[in-house]
């Protein structure tokens, strides 16, 4: 499984995201407008997918929940395994837990939640771990997303 496989799962309604598709930038099949999008609208998901799987950042999407056990990773980007030596068959599922560790500073972590809490921006850097044990200086940027239609009820 690729993270384009891993995170198509995820979506509500699932969205027919062909990996050929995203590589060469070809157009959506009819089917993908049975979900009730537009084709525009497909094709501007399909390259914002491509923008994200591709980007030399670390993209992770998680859930929101930030009581314990934490948030479920849901998507992972290729430069989110070149980091950590995580697959996206390994993180997904997981907590971002299986990047901490004896040197992770818990108040940062701390500080992350609570400015998560109140619906704020969060940035902030600790050590982490990678799969094999070593340590990486990991920097965050995490925004909440909300969901409109959800929020609007």
């Amino acid at each position: 499984m690729n993270d384009l496989d891993a995170y198509r799962r995820q979506l509500v309604p699932p969205i027919n995201i062909d990996e050929s598709i995203v590589a060469r930038g070809n157009s959506c099949s009819e089917n993908d407008s049975a979900h009730g999008l537009s084709v525009e609208m497909i094709e501007h998901l399909k390259l914002l997918a491509t923008a994200v799987c591709c980007a030399d950042d670390s993209v992770v999407i998680t859930t929101a929940n930030l009581e314990f056990p934490g948030p479920a990773i849901v998507f992972v980007n290729k430069a989110f395994t070149r980091m950590t030596g995580y697959g996206p068959t390994e993180a997904i599922g997981q907590t971002p837990r299986i990047l901490q560790g004896e040197k992770t500073d818990r108040t940062i972590l701390e500080r992350m939640k609570l400015d998560l809490k109140d619906g704020g921006v969060f940035y902030g850097q600790t050590i982490n771990y990678r799969k094999d044990g070593s340590e990486f200086v990991n920097e965050w940027h995490i925004e909440p997303i909300y969901n409109i239609t959800i929020a609007n009820r």
